[in-house]
């Protein structure tokens, strides 16, 4: 049952104590925990990312495909109040479609984050001065207000091309993280310059979008994996920076010997200059592979960094020789690179969670953070049936093992008959204490799929700043 929440009025902050059903939708929050919203005229729309503004505002980024046929797309930013209703003094309805500026029958919208001074950044890929399949790089700076930033590359635009061997080559960034000095790393893919099979992909950009041409090789990192007998495709899918300015990419490097799709979780550490720090696992790169059947499938989607230096890497692994049975699946490292084989019990230094409320079916973890205490809360989907998943969350203690004071026994899926298949969380993030992540579409039939909004959950210490 939860207890009355006593907040204290004037200009006296008091921080209160909560008992609640932890992992459980926020009732105060939107409409029963949820709040999603449509962009008119759109025929599909696909939650990407989201991001939690110094004022516990919440923005969501998502691609609105405006016509499925020509895949004309633009990325819709949402702007929602800490409350969980729509702001609509951004942008006048509390929504932005944009685009890169080149193809738009090709935009991949994949990370947003907020600048300090509130600017909002986008980053992707985009066709651009290349035709065909030729992409770049995208990046896009927004000032609080939601219209494009003129003092960011061109127009509030910058493309970055790693057209190293051809002038065509194929590059996209999935993920951004920014440095204390104001620089952005971008990480992803981009077709390798000694072969067709993608490589991580690292840039650096100055605070006004042009390229640091000191970080790496005149401003770009290659890091290939390329296991023998693979197809040699590694991508990047998150960046994050320690302490002392070094760079993690994490994502997944091509191990398949013996079958297609066989990927490893993978993370790879740069200097603060952009090159392989030896000093990581020897040189610079690690792998995990959980490997327990099917196609021994394992996927990494977020790099983590505890308080303590020890690196979490959080993802997805197949859990037996049903092609799509995913488990959500986290491994740690120690700061040097090597297996933290004390994580999660079982003596491997990884961990699994199986949902497996439908047998076989695919439970993803998209994307992870760390609370103030040290847990690590995980979201993804859940699959209830072949062509059907509702939200899925998971909450780890410190040691890696299910925390039973999160939903039912460290898990909880949930839907609604309104949000059946609104099915699929993504990158939660901590807004004065809560919980919040991304929501949007992800099952057959094609059931509101112009929907994307945030769910928050119940957490049992809410500290009340004036914002919430």
């Amino acid at each position: 049952m939860k207890m009355p929440v006593l907040v204290a009025s004037g200009l006296i902050a008091c921080c209160t104590r909560v008992f609640a059903q932890e992992g459980y939708p926020d009732a105060t929050f939107g409409t029963n925990g949820v709040n999603v919203t449509t962009y008119a005229g759109a025929a599909t729309v696909f939650a990407d990312d989201s991001a939690v503004q110094a004022d516990g505002k919440i923005l969501t980024l998502s691609t609105v495909v405006q016509n499925d046929q020509t895949g004309e797309s633009y990325a819709g930013i949402t702007r929602f109040r800490a409350d969980g209703t729509l702001d609509t003094g951004f942008s006048f309805d509390g929504k932005v479609l944009a685009d890169f500026g080149g193809d738009n029958t090709y935009n991949l919208f994949q990370a947003i984050a907020v600048q300090p001074d509130g600017k909002i950044l986008v980053c992707g890929a985009s066709v651009f001065g290349g035709g065909g399949d030729h992409r770049e790089f995208a990046v896009m700076r927004f000032d609080a207000n939601g219209a494009l930033d003129p003092a960011f590359g061109s127009g509030g635009r910058i493309h970055i091309a790693f057209d190293d061997h051809v002038n065509t080559n194929v590059a996209e960034c999935a993920a951004m993280a920014l440095q204390l000095d104001g620089r952005i790393v971008l990480a992803g893919r981009a077709l390798s310059s000694v072969g067709l099979n993608y490589d991580f992909a690292a840039t650096r950009i100055e605070a006004d979008g042009s390229v640091d041409t000191t970080f790496g090789d005149g401003g770009k990192r290659y890091v290939a994996f390329d296991f023998a007998g693979s197809q040699r495709d590694d991508e990047a899918k998150s960046v994050a920076i320690d302490r002392a300015g070094g760079i993690l990419l994490g994502g997944i490097a091509d191990h398949g010997t013996t079958t297609d799709h066989n990927f490893d979780m993978a993370i790879a550490k740069l200097t603060p200059d952009g090159d392989l720090d030896p000093n990581f696992n020897t040189d610079g790169k690690a792998t995990v592979a959980f490997d327990r059947g099917g196609t021994n499938d394992d996927e990494a989607f977020q790099v983590l960094i505890q308080k303590n230096g020890r690196i979490l890497l959080t993802g997805s692994a197949i859990g037996n020789a049903t092609d799509f049975n995913y488990d959500f699946a986290v491994a740690r490292f120690y700061p040097d690179g090597s297996p933290d084989t004390t994580y999660g019990g079982t003596g491997t230094g990884h961990f699994r969670v199986p949902f497996d409320v439908f047998t076989g079916g695919p439970d993803i973890s998209f994307s992870s953070m760390l609370t103030s205490d040290g847990k690590l809360v995980l979201a993804g989907l859940a699959a209830l049936q072949s062509t059907y998943s509702v939200f899925g969350f998971a909450r780890l203690r410190p040691n890696g093992t299910l925390d039973p004071d999160f939903g039912d026994a460290g898990m909880i899926h949930f839907g609604s008959t309104g949000l059946s298949h609104l099915a699929i969380a993504m990158h939660p993030h901590s807004q004065g204490g809560r919980i919040v992540a991304a929501v949007g579409n992800y099952s057959a039939p094609d059931v509101n799929k112009t929907a994307t909004g945030v769910v928050r959950l119940e957490t049992d210490l809410i500290l009340f700043d004036g914002f919430d």
